[in-house]
């Protein structure tokens, strides 16, 4: 099975917060310039991603086509994005693997009824900004574009093989609530559940 496919827990997300330099449980990662990322979207328009609307919040979600728990979760990916809908709270969903072409992508939208824009970074630009190590994975930046949130979206998975009837902790929304309140993120880091990511494709030079 290659990369992309394999199952991941949470010793790849501290692995990965030591090699970029990622701030420990419990405190921000340092700010991102707002233009630092660009990245299109399946319609080839550009999107800056970490450009958060003032008062405001970013969630991406990080996903592959053939990650089965990121499927599993499109339905509450729906559910927190009308959830917040005319809130200042902009939802993407980023495409972690470089051999996903666009029509792929489009075919993965529709069979999982994804709403909303959805990225590609097949270099990984906004998976290393945002020190993503797992698919499904989501990171939260505020209006100052620091990465407030990172982890799972809910514990609905305990571990790989194992979820509950329902989920009992909804991280990625206390987490938006928490900021559009303007009050700190209670638990910044959670452990995520899912599938490793696939290598990047090369940077252009």
């Amino acid at each position: 099975m290659r990369v992309g496919g394999r199952f991941a827990g949470g010793w790849a997300l501290g692995v990965a917060a030591l090699l970029s330099g990622c701030a420990p449980a419990g405190q921000p990662i340092a700010a991102t310039p707002a233009d630092a990322v660009v990245l299109c979207d399946l319609q080839g328009a550009s999107h800056r991603p970490l450009q958060v609307p003032p008062a405001g919040a970013t969630a991406l979600l990080f996903i592959t086509t053939d990650c089965p728990i990121a499927n599993a979760y499109a339905p509450r990916i729906g559910e927190l994005r009308a959830r917040y809908r005319g809130r200042p709270v902009r939802f993407y969903l980023v495409h972690v693997d470089p051999q996903v072409t666009r029509a792929q992508a489009l075919q993965h939208r529709a069979e999982y009824a994804l709403d909303g824009p959805i990225l590609l970074d097949p270099e990984h630009r906004l998976v290393r900004a945002a020190g993503i190590t797992i698919t499904p994975e989501a990171a939260l930046f505020d209006s100052a574009g620091r990465c407030v949130y990172r982890g799972r979206i809910d514990n609905w998975f305990g571990d790989l093989g194992r979820k509950r009837p329902a989920a009992t902790r909804h991280d990625l929304q206390d987490a938006l609530d928490a900021v559009l309140a303007g009050t700190p993120v209670a638990t910044p880091r959670t452990q995520a559940v899912g599938c490793s990511l696939p290598d990047p494709r090369p940077t252009r030079r």
